[in-house]
């Protein structure tokens, strides 16, 4: 039995979730030296059916290689009613990836189906049950409406991953830059993984060059409550990675939060108040969640 590779620590962050193509060993050996958070690498759409064996072997090497520390490591799986998502399952998990990206997260009854291959495969291997985490891929209109049975079909759902290019062509329409048709099913995607405390992760932004774009498309996720985004470039980690950290002046105006509740607390005041406005407990959570990450990140010291 290979030796069980460390479980991610569940403080780190998934802010940036970089598609790496399972078919091309240069971009492969060189993705490492990137910052991303978790490595999605994709046996799926970027592999022509005829190399599906080939890039599953050199994937299988790679895992084989390469110690990949804090980083996590996904393999994106063909869909599981093709002939090949299983045999991703069966020779790749072994090699102690950390989860799988499960494209066409439809039904309850899928997620259960793969649920049970992966418990087979953690007793074969000997290892803890759910070693191995999916990452939900939504990504068809059947996919947004059950949703909520998808996100509680599994205990090893850590994530429901907004596609929005395979759900704009699954209902037969050009995917936008102004994003209007994609709200409904960006907030049925963000609200149950929420109400599930799993991560919410927003689509991809397909334009690399766009830096502005990205940037402002990653604002606009992230005000509505997403914690990360799909990328499939190296070049998009650093902006990703700015929009989601918290801002100097969110820190300063955090900090300034929980001395002003302290002071309260000190001096046995029950309200609360900072600038003539009223503090309450929802705001000196957001406060409290804002410190932590920024501690988490290196923007603060830890007893700032």
């Amino acid at each position: 039995m290979k030796e069980n590779r460390k479980i991610k620590k569940r403080n780190l962050f998934r802010r940036s979730l970089l598609y790496v193509p399972g078919n091309m060993p240069r971009m492969l050996h060189s993705i490492l030296s990137f910052d991303m958070d978790t490595i999605i690498i994709d046996l799926g759409d970027a592999v022509r059916p005829e190399n599906k064996l080939a890039a599953r072997i050199l994937v299988r090497n790679f895992l084989k290689t390469y110690d990949f520390g804090d980083v996590e490591v996904f393999i994106r799986i063909n869909q599981i009613d093709s002939p090949y998502g299983f045999e991703d399952l069966k020779m790749l998990l072994p090699e102690m990836p950390d989860g799988i990206r499960l494209p066409r997260s439809t039904h309850m009854s899928l997620i259960k189906e793969v649920d049970m291959y992966i418990s087979q495969i953690e007793d074969e291997l000997e290892v803890e049950d759910g070693r191995f985490s999916i990452i939900a891929s939504i990504d068809t209109a059947i996919g947004v409406l059950n949703v909520q049975q998808i996100a509680q079909s599994s205990s090893r759902i850590c994530a429901l991953a907004f596609d929005a290019e395979h759900y704009t062509l699954d209902l037969g329409i050009e995917r936008t830059k102004e994003n209007e048709s994609l709200l409904f099913a960006r907030m049925q995607v963000l609200l149950t993984a929420k109400a599930m405390n799993i991560d919410a992760i927003d689509t991809i932004f397909s334009d690399v060059y766009d830096e502005e774009g990205l940037i402002q498309e990653t604002r606009h996720a992230k005000s509505l409550g997403f914690t990360g985004k799909s990328l499939i470039s190296p070049r998009q980690i650093i902006p990703v990675h700015n929009v989601f950290a918290p801002t100097k002046k969110e820190i300063e105006f955090a900090q300034r939060i929980i001395s002003a509740a302290e002071q309260a607390r000190k001096r046995r005041i029950g309200v609360i108040s900072l600038d003539g406005k009223l503090v309450d407990s929802p705001a000196i959570s957001r406060a409290e969640l804002t410190l932590k990450m920024a501690r988490d990140l290196g923007l603060v010291m830890e007893n700032e």
